[in-house]
Order: structure tokens, then sequence, then C-alpha cells
């Protein structure tokens, strides 16, 4: 979606004619165009991982943490890495969509030299976790050897985007309305528009759960 169907779309949310200077002394577009980013983050971290789209693909290069194939292994994750989508294992029965961090009490267990506590092919786990060489992606477990390879892994990227280089806005489809809806907020609250901020945002939380 280009910046400028962006910005028609949210001043109809908000009901503004375009180049219509406000009291904080800079015009609409101006305002929604330095929250494009803030917005797409915020509903990113919050709708489900069915509405994010396919994602980029990452994990050229698996590490383990002892014999190749079996156990636990990692991933460096990309520099843009904000989201899962979607990972898993040539030998694992089910994807795994959901991260836990260092801090979970599921994580310790991830430790434990008894393989029965760990997550398995069955039952995979994925941890987000601060590693030597930056944030990695570490997976619990694999049994198969040598043959096992990266099934599947997909992430959303961190929203960054420049507006006086890029010429599209990647939004993944199911989840623009509520981007819209939230950009919008975010905008009315800059403007003092209470009142409308949380309704906006209210009703872009009801699109992500539809």
């Amino acid at each position: 979606m280009t910046p400028d169907n962006i910005i028609s779309e949210t001043l109809l949310l908000l009901n503004l004619e375009p180049s219509e200077e406000g009291a904080t002394g800079v015009t609409p577009e101006q305002l929604i165009t330095s929250r494009i980013n803030n917005a797409l983050r915020l509903v990113a971290s919050q709708a489900p991982v069915t509405m994010l789209g396919n994602g980029k693909a990452f994990a050229d290069t698996v590490g383990w943490e002892s014999r190749v194939g079996y156990g636990a292994g990692y991933v460096v994750l990309p520099d843009d890495f904000f989201r899962l989508i979607t990972f898993r294992m040539s030998d694992w029965q089910v994807a795994v969509t959901e991260t836990i961090a260092s801090d979970n009490p599921l994580y310790l267990r991830q430790q434990s030299r008894w393989s029965g506590l760990r997550g398995t092919p069955q039952n995979p786990v994925v941890a987000i976790v601060q590693g030597d060489v930056g944030r990695v992606l570490e997976f619990y477990c694999c049994n198969s050897g040598p043959s096992v390879s990266v099934r599947q892994a997909r992430y959303f990227p961190l929203p960054q985007y420049d507006f006086q280089r890029d010429t599209e806005v990647d939004v993944p489809e199911r989840l623009l309305s509520a981007f819209l809806c939230r950009l919008a907020s975010l905008v009315a609250g800059t403007l003092g528009q209470a009142d409308l901020a949380q309704r906006l945002e209210e009703q872009s939380r009801a699109l992500m759960m539809n």
C-alpha cells in the first residue's frame, strides 16, 4: 500500500481534510506519516499469527548444542526480526508459532539434562534469547540425526519504512483495517481527541479478533 493511500484512508477515519494544519503546528499528513511504523509494530505484535501473512524466510544456517541432528539447536535471527510466524524442523510433527523468553519457567526446563523435560518432535519448544552473536532462536529438540533440516522458518520483519526512500508499505491484507484504525488512533491522540483515539484503538483490537 502506498503512503499516499494510507494517508487518504486515515484522513477519512479522522474526518479531516488534507493539509489542514492543526494545533500541533503540523499537517495531518505529516502526523500520519510519522506514526505509520509505530502503528504497524503495535498491531503486528498483538495480532494472531494467522493475520501476519507469509513474512520472510530465515534460518539458512543451523547450529547444534552437541551432535548434529540430536537434541537442541539454534539459528541466528536476522537483524530486522520482529515476530515469529512459523518454525518447524523436518522431524517435528507440528510447527511452532509462539516463542518463549529466557525468563519463562518453561525455558529452564529446556536446560535440564533429563530429555523427558525438554521439548520433543511431538511437542517442540522455541525460545528467543540473547546470544553471543546477537538474538538467536533456540529450538528443542530433534532426534533424527544429520539428515534433519529446517522445514519451515518465516518471520515478520520489523516495520522501519523510510518515506524519503520507500514507495510501498507492506501491510498484510488481513491486518490492513486494524492497522489503519490503530494509525488513526495514534494521530487522534496526538491531536488531543482522546475519546476518538480510544474508540479507534478498540475498533482496531476488535478487528484483530475476527
